[in-house]
């Protein structure tokens, strides 16, 4: 049976608009109608769509398998060709080529900038949170030859998101969805469409549904932000709250009494390598730069001495549990001025967490927001995400927050005790 398109999705066919927001909740069918809607584009000639995640280990087993069963499902597999990274359209040579944004050794910008595409479509856009690098890939999608388009799709998540930022928060309507207020953006410049699973309600399961209407009644929160799609002011249970940091304009700094920085080295694979640069006056602790990848050691480790010889750093303490001794050992060999301190920590991570809360709320100051790098403030956005329960994504920046302030106490008692 052929598939049936969602005539929510129509102006997907025939806007003009280069930026395109699919948002939604579970079960919104956003991620399916976008791939009909990819491959039927591929009948258009000259059409070179780039598909995306921020990390993909195989298309072949995850995205490609979900392309096959739309062009089944069109009726059409003859038409195509696929491969492991990429789908060709045999009769028109339009392609729609897979990549992940981010590989083992680090972000393929270079890579994803050279290919020549028409459409770049992103999915799971909320775990896109570096601003710059979509600027760099969005600027390569530039061809004469075809429509160009940006298509992120995602789940909503903070309002700290840059996508809220820079389309939404100040340009958007209200529109109420079983009693739950979603902004849609107005911007002139994107199209957006947010649709639900009552928009989907004929291809659900009734499991899906009963889990949907008990946490409807249960959890009404989370039926907002998880369910219906609702952008989230404020991580649910964070600790640390974005609107109640303290800030500082670089022109409004004094000399500094003393640099110290503390690095929190990554262990596996989805962690953080964070390096926080505190500078204190008096008790306040300026934090003038922080350093957040989760590129591999040779990557940081380069980029993280230069930063320590930049801020002329005195002290430096790094954790030397699992790779942080290696990894304290062969930074010391590439800074000039700074002392490295190892520290084995055997306190619960969270705990610790918990207890230094108060004590980085009050005399940590943090840049102002104009004038955060993207990496500044991707660390502040996952400070910001970290909750009482310690559950979030990633807990490397509070982690090295809550190190930075117990090295600083250590350092300078005069002013704590």
């Amino acid at each position: 049976m052929a598939i049936q398109l969602n005539p929510v999705f129509k102006e997907l066919y025939t806007t003009k608009k280069r930026y395109i927001l699919l948002t939604g909740g579970r079960g919104s069918s956003k991620s399916f109608n976008v791939s009909a809607f990819l491959c039927l584009l591929t009948y258009e000639a000259k059409q070179r769509i780039l598909f995306t995640r921020y990390t993909l280990t195989s298309a072949e087993t995850s995205i490609i398998p979900e392309f096959t069963k739309k062009i089944e499902g069109l009726e059409v597999p003859h038409h195509f060709k696929i491969n492991a990274y990429d789908i060709t359209n045999l009769r028109t040579k339009s392609q729609i080529i897979f990549s992940g944004i981010k590989a083992s050794s680090g972000v393929q910008t270079a890579k994803l900038k050279g290919v020549d595409a028409t459409t770049w479509v992103n999915d799971e856009s909320e775990e896109f949170t570096d601003e710059s690098l979509f600027d760099d890939i969005d600027l390569s999608i530039r061809t004469q030859d075809a429509q160009n388009r940006v298509i992120l799709i995602l789940n909503p998540s903070n309002t700290d998101h840059w996508i809220y930022k820079r389309w939404i928060k100040d340009t958007n309507k209200i529109v109420y969805i079983d009693g739950v207020p979603v902004e849609v953006s107005t911007h002139p410049d994107v199209l957006h469409i947010h649709t639900t699973y009552f928009d989907n309600l004929q291809f659900l399961d009734k499991s899906f549904l009963n889990t949907v209407n008990e946490t409807k009644l249960k959890y009404p929160k989370n039926y907002g932000y998880k369910i219906i799609g609702q952008w989230n002011g404020v991580a649910e249970g964070a600790i640390f709250n974005r609107n109640e940091l303290k800030t500082y304009k670089s022109s409004e700094l004094l000399k500094f009494e003393s640099n110290m920085a503390y690095i929190d080295v990554a262990d596996a694979g989805t962690d953080f390598t964070v390096c926080i640069i505190g500078k204190n006056i008096g008790a306040k602790i300026y934090i003038t730069d922080i350093y957040c990848s989760d590129a591999n050691a040779d990557v940081t480790l380069p980029s993280v001495a230069a930063l320590i010889n930049t801020e002329k750093c005195s002290y430096v303490r790094t954790e030397t549990n699992a790779m942080g001794g290696m990894y304290a050992r062969n930074l010391q060999k590439v800074v000039t001025q700074s002392k490295i301190l190892g520290a084995n920590s055997t306190a619960n991570k969270h705990t610790r967490i918990l207890m230094d809360m108060p004590f980085i709320m009050e005399y940590f100051i943090f840049k102002h927001e104009s004038e955060r790098s993207p990496m500044y403030e991707e660390a502040i956005r996952q400070l910001c995400m970290y909750t009482k329960d310690g559950k979030a994504k990633h807990d490397d920046v509070p982690d090295a927050a809550s190190g930075l302030a117990m090295f600083i106490r250590a350092m300078l008692p005069k002013y704590y005790l």
